[in-house]
């Protein structure tokens, strides 16, 4: 089978390409596609036979989208409904990458995935608009909602801590935003087993929640991050009003992962052992 990975440049593209063990997938950059361009994509796709899309592409500057409301809607929106134009003209699967921020964090228990969604920024509106693109079409698709992505790769919570411990002693962080920090490796081989099982996948388009198991909050994180990598910094708690930010943050992210470990058998491991992993890396 052959794979169109889009957005190589983004850390979960890239840790894609750590764990692909085969040249049986393609990684498509801005450079040689812009999805935003109905044109191009079609072209593109008219010169290119793919049997799957995994769309890792988004606008995800979360402020930024408070700005600059066309650009997030062209990525998150627009560039969604090409990709499903594509994938009813030549028969392909799409996996596409969501959010948190569809939800608007006013639950006490995981969200399941049929939750009403409710999202409260420029950012998750997008998103949801690009998950409904796909949820009111016909095509065979997979949704993949996921939280506080990290890496070894861009810019992320766990590389900004670390940065910061650099030249600080003390810091700030919150501690009224609870979640599920998602190492993007583990994402991606979950990925991958979902691309070597689509005879398993339920009919037109399902919406499945994955990050790594276990909750915290930016603090808890924080605080883990500092004592595996033996670093003397002590790390305060405040509430969001100590950083005001333009988009409003869900404050509570964590999402239920009851439906792919049943349907997939996909079981995450937590996320202190994934952070162990991603600390080495780095």
């Amino acid at each position: 089978m052959r794979v169109a990975v889009i957005g190589k440049k983004g850390q979960l593209a890239r840790a894609l390409q750590d764990e692909v063990q085969t040249a049986s997938y393609h990684f498509v950059g801005s450079e040689e596609l812009d999805l935003t361009n109905a044109e191009a994509v079609n072209a593109f796709f008219n010169a290119n036979d793919f049997d799957i899309i995994i769309n890792c592409a988004a606008y995800t500057d979360v402020d930024g989208a408070e700005d600059d409301e066309l650009a997030a809607k062209a990525l998150n929106h627009t560039a969604v409904t090409h990709l499903v134009e594509q994938c009813k003209m030549h028969q392909m699967r799409l996996i596409h990458i969501s959010t948190d921020y569809v939800f608007d964090g006013k639950a006490t228990t995981p969200y399941q995935e049929e939750f009403p969604c409710n999202p409260l920024s420029v950012y998750g509106k997008t998103k949801r608009a690009g998950e409904l693109e796909i949820i009111q079409s016909e095509i065979d698709a997979l949704i993949i909602r996921t939280t506080w992505l990290y890496s070894c790769y861009g810019k992320n919570f766990v590389k900004t801590m670390l940065k910061l411990a650099e030249t600080n002693g003390q810091l700030k962080v919150v501690n009224d935003q609870m979640g599920r920090p998602t190492y993007a490796n583990d994402l991606a081989e979950a990925l991958l087993t979902l691309v070597n099982r689509t005879q398993e996948w339920p009919k037109g388009t399902s919406i499945y929640h994955f990050s790594n198991s276990g909750h915290c909050s930016w603090a808890d994180f924080a605080r883990a991050i500092f004592k595996l990598q033996q670093l003397q910094v002590v790390v305060e708690d405040c509430d969001s009003t100590a950083f005001p930010t333009k988009a409003q943050r869900p404050a509570y992210s964590v999402l239920d992962l009851d439906k792919i470990k049943r349907d997939f058998q996909i079981f995450p491991r937590t996320w202190q052992e994934a952070l162990h992993d991603c600390l080495k890396a780095i």
